[in-house]
């Protein structure tokens, strides 16, 4: 598979999976738009346009959506890299939902929250 092919697969499963439209009143746009700015509409519905989703109203929450978000863009990345593993060799690991403290240049993070819950 190509990575043109795994962008393809990324959109489709978004579309399919992720973005819904929300109405509000006469103005329809994507659930990852902010409601209350016309210019996050309508760079939203282009975004929507440029990838090729058919619309869909069907409900869906907001952290369904950010977690389902989450996931499909794993999977395309540990995807991705694995096609470019001759560029960038070595085991990796795919995660989501790790905290942003378990990487290096956040780990002060982790001892402030100690610090402060003392």
């Amino acid at each position: 598979m190509s990575i043109a092919d795994l962008r393809k697969d990324y959109h489709t499963r978004i579309c399919r999976e992720v973005i819904r439209l929300r109405r509000d009143g006469e103005t329809e746009y994507p659930n990852f738009a902010d409601k209350g700015s016309s210019s996050s509409r309508e760079i939203a519905l282009g975004v929507v346009q440029r990838i090729g989703c058919a619309s869909s109203c069907e409900h869906l929450s907001g952290q369904t959506a950010g977690r389902l978000f989450e996931v499909i863009t794993k999977d395309f990345l540990e995807s991705g890299f694995g096609i470019l593993r001759h560029l960038r060799p070595g085991r990796w690991h795919y995660s989501i939902q790790t905290p942003i403290s378990d990487f290096d240049q956040y780990k002060h993070l982790a001892l402030w929250q100690e610090l402060w819950s003392r």
